[in-house]
């Protein structure tokens, strides 16, 4: 298996969220939670992030409850100020403000893995990341915990419902979980990499 930088891999996610709610974050921390706008915040990001995707994150956190949004003065930029702060991860949150579910189970399973720092079985792992509102599929439980042991996170062994998982506590990266994407290939956050590529086969 063969890491690359994630700037070498086209499929890599570009995650300018974070980076807005870490620059977000900065000036609630260390700049006294002074109000800022989507100038403050386009200044401070390498590249040219378009204003309009600037503003529109602004905006879910405005209604997710995360920011205060004003408008001084007609035809003035917004003006901005932190309210509650969510920690070191950036919420993700739809333009309404609700929050993004998907990935949840995926963290839980990553999450758990870590906790446990030993075997677990498949079934006994179903129940621990299952919630009252949710209860987690076993085929998306599987599916992942399948890339996962390809990318060489967990090792396994049995059969079937009895089958048995373990993170090789080498591969723990940090907090967030590995990302299975659509072009068949798993991103790590903790690092900016792309860890693991199905091999496309040419006959």
């Amino acid at each position: 298996m063969s890491r690359k930088p994630v700037h070498l891999e086209s499929a890599g996610p570009r995650n300018d969220r974070q980076t807005m709610w870490q620059i977000i974050r900065n000036v609630h921390t260390h700049e006294g939670n002074t109000p800022f706008t989507v100038n403050t915040i386009r200044g401070r990001l390498k590249g040219s992030t378009p204003r309009d995707k600037i503003r529109a994150y602004l905006n879910s956190l405005v209604k997710a409850g995360y920011l205060s949004g004003t408008k001084p003065l007609v035809g003035r930029e917004t003006v901005y100020q932190m309210i509650r702060d969510a920690g070191v991860e950036a919420p993700r949150v739809r333009k309404n403000g609700e929050p993004v579910t998907q990935g949840q189970t995926q963290q839980r399973i990553w999450k758990t893995l870590k906790i446990i720092k030993g075997w677990i079985s498949l079934r006994a792992l179903i129940a621990q990341i299952s919630t009252e509102a949710e209860q987690a599929k076993k085929s998306t439980v599987k599916s992942y915990l399948k890339h996962l042991e390809k990318a060489g996170y967990i090792i396994v062994k049995g059969r079937g419902d009895s089958t048995e998982y373990c993170l090789v506590p080498a591969r723990y990266s940090g907090p967030k979980a590995p990302m299975v994407q659509r072009t068949k290939h798993i991103y790590d956050p903790n690092t900016g990499e792309v860890v693991w590529r199905e091999e496309v086969r040419h006959d």
